[in-house]
């Protein structure tokens, strides 16, 4: 009888540690996603005020990182610090 107890504790255990090992790819996997999230709603806004959409592309580096607003009051770009021909 105790062979057959320590054989199902074992059981049980092992399946615990199924159970966990799961659990823990389930919240990698949610956490990857979330950071996916998090990146694709940030990189539609400006990168200097973070709360316009960008809307200008930069000539003559062609970065795509500004709304209107900051694009106006930019002397070059933040990303690449070339001076503005026009944008």
């Amino acid at each position: 009888a105790c062979d057959a107890w320590q054989k199902e504790a074992q059981e049980a255990k092992e399946r615990a540690n199924v159970a966990d090992t799961e659990k823990q790819l389930a919240l990698r996997k949610k956490e990857e996603v979330e950071i996916q999230v998090i990146f694709q709603i940030h990189s539609k806004k400006c990168v200097v005020c973070r709360e316009h959409n960008r809307s200008v592309v930069l000539q003559p580096c062609q970065h795509y990182v500004l709304c209107e607003h900051c694009a106006a009051k930019q002397q070059e770009c933040p990303c690449c610090k070339t001076t503005k021909s026009k944008w």
